[in-house]
C-alpha cells in the first residue's frame, strides 16, 4: 500500500513541479518603482476636516475649501488620501 502511495506522490509532484533555474543563470536585477503617472480626476475630489473628521467631496473644478462646511473651523481641511496614495507614499519612503 505504501508503495502505491509513494508512486502516486511521485506522479503528483511530477505534474506540479517546475524545473528550477540555476543560481548562475539568474541575475539580480534592481527593483525599480514604476514611474508615477499624473492622476486624471474624472470624479469629485474628496476632502476631510482634520478638526472634526467630516468627510465631503467637491467637483474638481472648484478650488480647495479653507473652511469646513460642517464645523466652520478654518485651516483644517485637506484632501483625503486614497488607498493608492498611501501605498505610493510607503513605497517611496524606502
Amino acid at each position: 500500500m505504501f508503495d502505491q502511495l509513494k508512486g502516486l506522490k511521485d506522479k503528483v509532484l511530477g505534474m506540479v513541479s517546475r524545473p528550477t533555474a540555476k543560481e548562475e543563470d539568474m541575475e539580480e536585477q534592481p527593483v525599480m518603482a514604476a514611474p508615477r503617472q499624473e492622476k486624471i480626476s474624472s470624479g469629485p475630489v474628496n476632502y476631510i476636516c482634520e478638526k472634526c473628521n467630516y468627510n465631503f467631496s467637491r467637483p474638481p473644478e472648484r478650488k480647495t475649501p479653507t473652511i469646513c462646511p460642517y464645523c466652520g473651523k478654518p485651516g483644517g481641511v485637506s484632501r483625503s488620501k486614497s488607498a493608492q496614495d498611501i501605498i505610493d507614499e510607503s513605497m517611496t519612503s524606502f
